[in-house]
């Protein structure tokens, strides 16, 4: 059987004193699961956008970009300026495991 709550060195945490970690994924349904996934885990989830993107700090320091089956210039581009500020950056995304090299590269720029 699965146990689905939170591991116990989140649970005393605030809302406030929780991890933050940026979120981006231009399909709302899947940027709800990634953000449920989050919670669950006892993170806030902070939404980037190529407008506002999340400033870096020690307390939000990881952003997860979705991806889907095309990579488009705006994800690349949000992908670019989050590294560029010490963001590290976790890529998902349907049918990612079928990207060519040059295309699984392309996001690493």
């Amino acid at each position: 059987m699965e146990n689905k709550a939170p591991d116990s060195s989140f649970a005393s945490r605030t809302f406030d004193s929780a991890p933050k970690i940026g979120v981006y994924d231009n399909c709302p349904a899947q940027r709800a699961i990634i953000c449920k996934i989050l919670s669950r885990i006892g993170a806030r989830a902070i939404k980037v956008t190529y407008v506002h993107p999340p400033k870096y700090s020690p307390e939000c320091c990881v952003a997860i970009v979705g991806i889907g089956t095309e990579i488009h210039d705006e994800e690349l581009q949000i992908i670019r300026e989050l590294k560029a500020t010490g963001f590290r950056i976790i890529a998902c995304g349907d049918g990612v495991e079928s990207w060519s090299v040059k295309k699984s590269n392309e996001q690493k720029v």
